[in-house]
């Protein structure tokens, strides 16, 4: 039961990682406007892949958290609307220059947002993905 629980969690993580990478992919077509030659274009997008990795390993890490009982219980409760915390991460992503998040860099003319702020999107969109609850598990 075991390992086939933790199949199902690999799936949901390369769905998350899909998830993540069309995120950045939508993201660089918007927010990267300067063109700073082919290199800058393809370590971009080559970081941009590292970092949703990243992001989606700790969100399947911090998935180990949801074993607590109490913890556990209460996310089972949540359900299916556990994804709706994705949908705010993605909010927020989307509307950074409305909140003051995204600004313009003055040296690369791309439009930015802090780092910090922009892994914790990554991290609050692949969470739920990963850690979807199943209709048919129990609090044990």
């Amino acid at each position: 039961m075991i390992a086939q629980e933790t199949g199902n969690r690999l799936v949901q993580a390369a769905v998350a990682q899909a998830i993540i990478w069309l995120v950045c992919l939508v993201e660089a077509a918007i927010c990267d406007t300067a063109w700073g030659g082919p290199f800058t274009i393809v370590l971009s997008f080559i970081l941009k892949f590292a970092l949703g990795s990243l992001a989606v390993v700790i969100a399947w890490a911090m998935g180990f958290l949801l074993r607590l009982p109490r913890v556990r219980s209460w996310w089972l409760a949540i359900g299916h609307r556990s994804l709706l915390l994705s949908t705010f991460a993605l909010a927020v992503m989307v509307f950074a220059s409305l909140i003051g998040l995204r600004t313009v860099d003055p040296v690369s003319g791309y439009r930015m947002m802090p780092f910090s702020a922009w892994f914790l999107c990554l991290v609050g969109i692949a969470f739920p993905i990963v850690n979807l609850p199943k209709r048919h598990e129990r609090v044990v």
